[in-house]
């Protein structure tokens, strides 16, 4: 890259200071040019000082921002139902953007900032960091040429504990819409574990930078915290063509474990497992062949670095903002299917020891997940499972915007 591009990051605490960590020390860094950030509550961030040694000014609102400044690529690591006001502001401001997952909360925000895109001609990006890697653009690419035949089932298996300080670090989390009644639809799926659902639709799409939406959605939710949305989720996708997605999510099993991937195809089968040393996606292939894929995990800054090299080149990157539709519309039949979600029962509750605090976990849990995905189906199809019920079956409607981009781009820069 001839000339450093000129960056702004919105949100510095939270996962802000992932990418801080990155624009200070990764050896790529020397492309850009940190030139502003912005949060209303700056002293939350824990590398604060390093920020100003370095002469990075902070601004209290994105709009400020705008107003002092001009960057090329702006980085989003804000709230969720900020996402669509602020990719919003910064493309009108001709800035492109990169906004950290989700896409949103709803449908109207996620449409608005795919709205957003095509009428500023600006780029915009979803931080879905997997799709960014190398292993997952080669498997991918294998997956195109049609190397593996048929995908016949996908699925995925995410334990991620959640301590109780966890649900309460701020006023949206675990929440169907914000105290003011902007849609969040905070969960695991939506949110903390996003990634791996995600990553499955997108393995589909039937382009390099593009994902499949499913044509119905079957969920099975609950809740173990006490908080107004789920925490623990079981999700079938049925998709066009028939290709079956499972995914397992769950905070309230005091272990970590996962993401644990398991895909099935016409011709070989497909597995990453981190429990594993040195995991890498392996594809076993039905006459005894292998191929090694690597791990997605290897280069976690790669969508930086082009989604940056984008603002140059005019070239597209792997996530833009239609590529995350299919999972913010996944997201919404979930919730659909289950609007009344189970509440765990009292008697299975356990208070777990975990860093930075205690949890509570589910008796039980992790055996009806791990079965269940062991076995293909959603833990109320195990029939010993007393505390489970299915939610009904939910057909997906696809924005037309999504139709037409699966098969063309529009011309951004």
């Amino acid at each position: 890259m001839s000339e450093r591009v000129k960056i702004g990051l919105v949100g510095i605490a939270g996962f802000g200071e992932w990418y801080i960590r990155s624009l200070l020390t990764d050896p790529k860094a020397p492309q850009l040019d940190w030139m502003a950030a912005a949060d209303p509550a700056p002293e939350r961030c824990r590398q604060l000082a390093q920020i100003k040694e370095i002469g990075v000014p902070i601004y209290p609102s994105l709009a400020e921002l705008l107003r002092q400044q001009r960057p090329e690529l702006l980085v989003l690591c804000t709230p969720i139902h900020l996402h669509a006001e602020q990719t919003a502001m910064a493309t009108q401001a001709g800035v492109a953007v990169l906004c950290e997952k989700p896409l949103a909360g709803g449908l109207d925000d996620a449409l608005r900032i795919i709205r957003a895109q095509e009428e500023s001609r600006r780029r915009v990006s979803i931080g879905y960091q997997w799709s960014f890697s190398r292993a997952i653009q080669r498997l991918k690419g294998d997956i195109l040429a049609g190397r593996f035949g048929f995908p016949k089932r996908l699925k995925t298996f995410v334990s991620y504990p959640r301590p109780y300080v966890y649900f309460a670090r701020n006023s949206w989390v675990g929440r169907i819409n914000t105290p003011d009644g902007r849609p969040v639809l905070d969960s695991p799926v939506n949110n903390a574990t996003a990634h791996f659902l995600h990553n499955m639709l997108y393995l589909l799409g039937p382009t390099w930078n593009t994902s499949l939406a499913p044509a119905a959605v079957q969920a099975e939710l609950y809740r173990a915290n006490d908080i107004e949305n789920y925490d623990n989720a079981a999700l079938r996708c049925q998709m066009p063509g028939g290709t079956e997605v499972l995914f397992f999510t769950a905070h309230s099993i005091p272990e970590r474990r996962g993401p644990q991937c398991h895909f099935e195809f016409e011709l070989a089968t497909i597995t990453f497992d981190p429990s594993q040393r040195n995991a890498q996606f392996v594809a076993q292939f039905s006459d005894g062949g292998t191929s090694v894929y690597g791990s997605p995990d290897d280069d976690r800054t790669e969508k930086i670095w082009q989604c940056a090299a984008a603002v140059r080149s005019g070239s597209e990157s792997a996530c833009p903002a239609h590529a995350a539709l299919p999972h913010t519309l996944t997201v919404i039949a979930a919730q659909e299917s289950m609007p009344e979600m189970i509440d765990l029962p009292a008697s299975a509750r356990r208070e777990s020891k975990l860093e930075p605090g205690p949890m509570r976990s589910i008796d039980g849990l992790s055996e009806a997940f791990s079965r269940a995905f062991e076995k293909g189906v959603l833990p109320a199809e195990l029939g010993d499972i007393p505390w489970a019920g299915a939610g009904r079956v939910v057909p997906v409607e696809v924005p037309e915007v999504l139709r037409a981009s699966q098969n063309e781009n529009p011309e951004v820069v």
